[in-house]
């Protein structure tokens, strides 16, 4: 009976232990299970927060893009940064006196100071309200004239009506947006054109330019030029005369002081001479 005992004891043991480890195994399992989840919900929700980021970050990107809009007139002209009036009426006379992209020739002529050629071309491109230069190239013309040309191309362009030639307007300026790229002979037959239809003979540009003007603003810098030159001058010569008058009243004091010593020292001969004598 007591061997029996013993053997279902230890039966009883068995079956408990086992029975704790399979709900140890079975709390373990849920301890896996619920940390998975919320590891899943966790990258869940970091992906939702990065998919909404990239969203309001491409829709304002887009709200960005939609609310720029570009002008649809030429004549919204704005003068390039660091030009005046003044300087834009100079340089619409020195392109009809010397013609487009002879900026060299209009350095060397001084009539804009401090003007680079990369300010004259882009200046030029707003003046005529196109982005090309290339088919007025050495033409001497009236930019206004042109420019009125083209504000009627521009109205046909935003009309979008018929064939446009690839043509669009953008920063004001008509542009070759979608068309062909031009090719040699495609822009030698513009500039040919160009030249027939707005090129400046030698009587009008001696009528329409005023050489006065031209050449205004060279002067006005010369003479500034030459006012401060005169000042500089006039205080060298001033601080070299300051410079003299200083020098001059030294040496006089040197010789009024050996002047004093030779009378100081002829006293004491004559002194020395009539008190022998008495």
């Amino acid at each position: 009976m007591k061997r029996k005992r013993q053997v279902k004891s230890t039966d009883d043991e068995k079956s408990n232990r086992k029975t704790q480890s399979s709900s140890t195994l079975t709390d373990h399992d849920k301890n896996i299970h619920t940390t998975s989840k919320a590891s899943s919900s966790d990258s869940l929700v970091t992906s939702t927060t990065s998919t909404s980021k990239k969203k309001s970050t491409s829709s304002r990107g887009e709200g960005r893009k939609k609310g720029v809009v570009q002008s649809k007139s030429l004549f919204n002209f704005s003068q390039a940064p660091g030009w005046n009036e003044q300087e834009n009426r100079i340089l619409r006379l020195g392109i009809m006196k010397f013609g487009v992209g002879s900026w060299s020739t209009i350095g060397r002529a001084g009539i804009l100071p401090g003007k680079n050629f990369a300010q004259l071309y882009i200046q030029t491109q707003r003046m005529l309200g196109v982005q090309s230069l290339a088919q007025f190239n050495g033409i001497r013309l009236d930019t206004d004239r042109v420019r009125t040309d083209f504000e009627k191309l521009a109205e046909k362009v935003n009309s979008k009506s018929g064939d446009n030639g690839g043509l669009s307007i953008k920063n004001g300026l008509i542009v070759n947006a979608h068309g062909a790229n031009p090719t040699k002979e495609s822009i030698k037959q513009k500039r040919e054109h160009n030249r027939k239809k707005y090129e400046l003979d030698e009587d009008e540009v001696a009528d329409l330019v005023d050489e006065e003007e031209l050449y205004s603003l060279k002067r006005s810098v010369r003479l500034e030029f030459t006012k401060h030159l005169r000042k500089f001058l006039n205080q060298d010569n001033e601080n070299e005369s300051t410079n003299d008058l200083s020098e001059l009243t030294s040496s006089l004091e040197t010789i009024d002081d050996d002047l004093k010593e030779c009378k100081d020292e002829l006293d004491d001969l004559m002194d020395t001479f009539f008190g022998q004598d008495d």
